[in-house]
């Protein structure tokens, strides 16, 4: 660990004070003890839950009529691993470690060959039962900042914290269901989130193209003007609401 971090300071310092497990004391609200702290959060932020979920309480979507696609097979079940896919995304994975994990990840991925059946059945066991390992995440509940007030609980935010084994399962799900969807033709040309090899600026080149498509137009006109005089946010809601994406 300190080897890897010897030119950055704050990274090597960092590394030094997990090593000794020298952590600051959390700033917690004033309790009586864990349970009901641990109570008490939960309560607040089931709270807020209910409160967010009310503000939608007879909120009627639009209806899009669409004709289902048609699909050349169906997802009844997941493939199962195999030895060398499990071992490419354990070694392409970072070597983060928690206090779930009961080896470091580097000392895992230097003994794979001898537990990377073990691993492989386990991530089999779960795509075939759908079940998922009971202890797989630690949550934290820390303050935003250190100078605000330590008994309002809206200023505290949560970090999880998930074993290495529970990371290597959660992307063998959406590989199966990108698989899936590739297979069948159904994945939108359009969408830049959540994709491989696309993002923002996927979605900006596609507009500025469009736009420089369909200059003439008197829709492209007044949304080049906008995309120049006004926050890109704003003039991408414009656009969702005009036919520049049909």
């Amino acid at each position: 660990m300190v080897s890897n971090n010897y030119a950055t300071p704050k990274q090597l310092w960092k590394c030094i004070r997990q090593i000794l497990h020298r952590r600051p004391a959390p700033s917690l609200p004033n309790h009586a003890s864990i349970k009901s702290l641990c109570n008490y959060f939960s309560s607040h932020f089931k709270d807020k839950i209910s409160l967010i979920h009310s503000a939608f309480t007879g909120h009627t979507p639009d209806i899009v009529n669409a004709d289902s696609p048609q699909l050349h097979s169906k997802l009844a079940s997941f493939e199962p691993a195999t030895t060398a896919e499990v071992r490419n995304i354990i070694m392409s994975s970072p070597s983060k470690s928690c206090d779930l994990d009961p080896v470091p990840t580097i000392l895992l991925k230097a003994c794979l060959d001898v537990l990377i059946i073990p691993i492989t059945d386990t991530i089999d066991a779960s795509l075939r039962s759908g079940l998922f390992p009971k202890i797989c995440a630690h949550v934290n509940t820390v303050l935003k900042n250190t100078t605000l007030p330590k008994e309002e609980l809206n200023r505290y935010r949560h970090i999880s914290n998930h074993s290495f084994i529970s990371k290597i399962l959660e992307k063998f799900v959406p590989n199966r269901l990108m698989s899936h969807i590739y297979i069948n033709d159904s994945s939108n040309v359009s969408q830049s989130a959540y994709k491989q090899f696309h993002s923002t600026e996927t979605a900006l080149l596609k507009v500025h193209n469009v736009i420089n498509l369909n200059i003439e137009d008197s829709v492209s006109g007044p949304l080049l003007f906008n995309l120049y005089t006004t926050p890109w946010i704003t003039t991408l809601t414009k656009m969702r609401h005009t036919s520049i994406f049909i």
